[in-house]
């Protein structure tokens, strides 16, 4: 093997090219997260996405990522933090000849509560998992063909109440 072949494998290999791209991406997006059923101050949602593609347009994703709120009244403070934990699926529908997708999908699993609450001097911490599904659809705008920026929106649902999340995000793949 020369070494103009060894540079052109590697450059092959290292480059972000869809010739060269594997089912992997991964996604991360953050955002505001308003509760619907629950008076509670405006929180924040972070989201990491790992996902492998079936196909073009089928993907098998995971989720995990950080929910943090907190709210003060004269005699008590609460602060809580969520851990989502889920998996799922996602469907994207990209336009021919633009560089725009749409995609939609949904996500069951839970999340890991660690909540803590100071009442009269007293603090009481708990750790606790609450199941929960999410029901997610946006548009992603491909700068290249392996990398895309983009904005969604879920609904999501646990037993104690109903979020609604936005993020502003991007995809990789690999």
């Amino acid at each position: 093997m020369n070494t103009r072949s060894l540079i052109l494998g590697i450059l092959l290999v290292l480059s972000p090219v869809s010739a060269t791209a594997t089912p992997w991406s991964l996604a991360a997006d953050a955002g505001p997260m308003v509760w619907l059923l629950k008076e509670a101050p405006v929180s924040y949602a972070m989201n990491l996405s790992p996902a492998y593609a079936l196909s073009d347009a089928f993907y098998l994703e995971g989720l995990v990522g950080i929910r943090h709120y907190s709210s003060e009244t004269a005699f008590t403070e609460n602060a809580a933090t969520s851990l989502p934990v889920m998996v799922g699926a996602r469907y994207a529908y990209r336009f021919a000849e633009t560089p725009i997708s749409l995609f939609c999908g949904a996500h069951v699993g839970g999340f890991i509560l660690v909540q803590s609450d100071l009442a009269r001097g007293e603090t009481e911490e708990t750790i606790r998992f609450e199941p929960a599904g999410r029901a997610f659809l946006g548009a992603d705008f491909h700068v290249v063909d392996n990398f895309s920026l983009g904005l969604n929106t879920a609904l999501e649902v646990t037993g104690q109440n109903l979020f609604l999340t936005t993020g502003l995000g991007g995809r990789i793949q690999f």
